[in-house]
């Protein structure tokens, strides 16, 4: 889940569906400004994917990813 509690996780989707959002995705992305910026990129992926009802939340803040696990 989000931070707000909302949403199906990104983790608990089919693997068709994850790759066709990530499809979408890279076409939506072509139409803003580039960034370099990691923190810009995931709240982008983020806020994207709310809009559609899907919860993510980037693997370094995930619990146990930080660490390796």
């Amino acid at each position: 889940m989000n931070a707000a509690g909302k949403g199906e996780p990104w983790d608990d989707l089919a693997e068709d569906a994850r790759l066709r959002l990530l499809e979408e995705y890279g076409h939506w992305l072509d139409a803003l400004p580039p960034t370099c910026s990691l923190e810009e990129k995931n709240a982008r992926f983020a806020a994207w994917l709310a809009a559609r009802g899907v919860a993510w939340t980037p693997p370094a803040l995930r619990p146990g990813k930080a660490e390796g696990r």
